[in-house]
């Protein structure tokens, strides 16, 4: 088997180094990522179907007084009006709800 090579100073000073999420976030950072992550099972827990699952986006979008618009409860379109003329232009971010889970691959 042959020897280690020894590093070069230079190599190690402009080689890539990965770091994870938890090695470059703050502590505050840290903080909102669990509370998100505690909010979001929450939802996957109470929204087992298409319909549980727009339920609950409809309470938060009317929490949040964002605009939504319901279709026989199975699809909701959220509204949050810009600042500038639709004539300017506009963001379309769609989504869809077919059944509510985390896939991990």
């Amino acid at each position: 088997m042959p020897a280690k090579k020894k590093k070069d100073k230079k190599e190690s000073k402009f080689a890539y180094k990965k770091k994870t999420a938890w090695e470059i976030f703050t502590k505050d950072q840290i903080k909102k990522a669990y509370s998100f992550s505690e909010e979001y099972k929450k939802f996957l827990n109470g929204a087992k179907t298409e319909r549980e699952a727009i339920e609950i986006i409809n309470d938060v979008a009317k929490k949040s007084k964002k605009k939504i618009i319901l279709n026989r409860n199975k699809e909701a379109a959220i509204i949050v009006p810009g600042k500038k003329s639709v004539r300017e232009g506009l963001r379309i971010i769609i989504s869809h709800v077919d059944s509510p889970r985390l896939d991990l691959k």
